[in-house]
């Protein structure tokens, strides 16, 4: 039941999409355009499963996606040199990515390694941002900041599930429901997180 929420909860933000599209700034149509793909691929997924078709692919294909729409997103709130970082991180989660299909992990088989070096890129750039926010020290509340939550949600999430991709395969293949259960609640707290962002930033201006 559990993954089943997990699964449709990707409609909170899908639904927020919807109802701010025309109020969003620039920034907000960027991660508007990440959760509709998610959503696609969310939705492929559950059909794969459904009829008992590998769907591993998917997890490869999402993790390039994750990392690139993520830094896409990025882009825009950090500032100045700090934009090279950027680009050296998602340089090197790419061709760490082809180095790991090439030698290790198969589109048949589930992306571990590449989804804790994914998880790793992401966790930095929020860390990226936070530290700039806090030097700067332009926001004067914090708590209304809808990049605020959007990155420490996002940085709960990866945090959380770094562990799952450290286990990898003994996680996927092995009868860990609780390993699994922590990764659906932290996913229903990431979508709801996207829609609050969705949500909260329609009267901003970035």
């Amino acid at each position: 039941m559990l993954t089943n929420i997990s699964s449709f909860s990707i409609l909170l933000p899908t639904i927020a999409v919807f109802l701010t599209i025309w109020k969003q700034p620039k920034t907000l149509k960027k991660l508007s355009v990440f959760v509709l793909i998610t959503a696609v691929l969310e939705a492929t997924a559950s059909f794969y499963v459904a009829h008992s078709i590998n769907n591993m692919f998917l997890f490869h294909i999402y993790s390039y996606i994750e990392v690139i729409g993520i830094a896409w997103i990025y882009w825009n709130l950090i500032k100045g040199r700090l934009k090279i970082v950027i680009i050296t991180l998602v340089t090197i989660f790419l061709l760490f990515s082809i180095i790991n299909i090439i030698n290790w992990e198969t589109l048949l088989e589930f992306n571990a390694n590449q989804r804790y070096v994914g998880g790793m890129v992401i966790t930095i750039f929020t860390l990226l941002y936070f530290s700039q926010i806090f030097i700067d020290a332009k926001i004067q509340r914090i708590e209304s900041d809808h990049y605020f939550w959007f990155s420490s949600i996002l940085l709960i999430y990866t945090a959380g599930t770094l562990f799952l991709f450290i286990l990898g395969k003994q996680v996927h293949t092995e009868d860990n429901h609780m390993y699994w259960d922590l990764h659906n609640v932290l996913n229903v707290l990431l979508n709801i997180g996207f829609a609050l962002t969705l949500w909260m930033g329609t009267k901003k201006s970035n």
